[in-house]
């Protein structure tokens, strides 16, 4: 170790997050309580309209697969009629 890192007490150390993943520690770690409410507030709602709807997690899994696959589809015969 360097000398100038032995001098320095652990109390003035800056920790640096060089993996970008602040904001889901934040939220984890209810540093930002708005953001952290938004989010359990919309998960509460979402889980409470699939209970209610009677959905699960992996029919609208599906139902947005299937959205994509046919807008991908569509939107390929489109640019291909377009001459695009």
């Amino acid at each position: 170790m360097s000398k100038e890192s032995q001098s320095s007490p652990p109390g003035d150390v800056v920790v640096r997050d060089t993996d970008g993943c602040t904001i889901v520690r934040d939220v984890v770690l209810w540093r930002r309580k708005k953001l952290s409410i938004s989010v359990l507030l919309v998960a509460t709602a979402i889980g409470v309209l699939l209970d209610v709807y009677e959905f699960n997690f992996l029919t609208l899994i599906s139902w947005a697969g299937m959205v994509v696959v046919t807008s991908a589809f569509l939107w390929g015969n489109i640019l291909r009629l377009l001459n695009k």
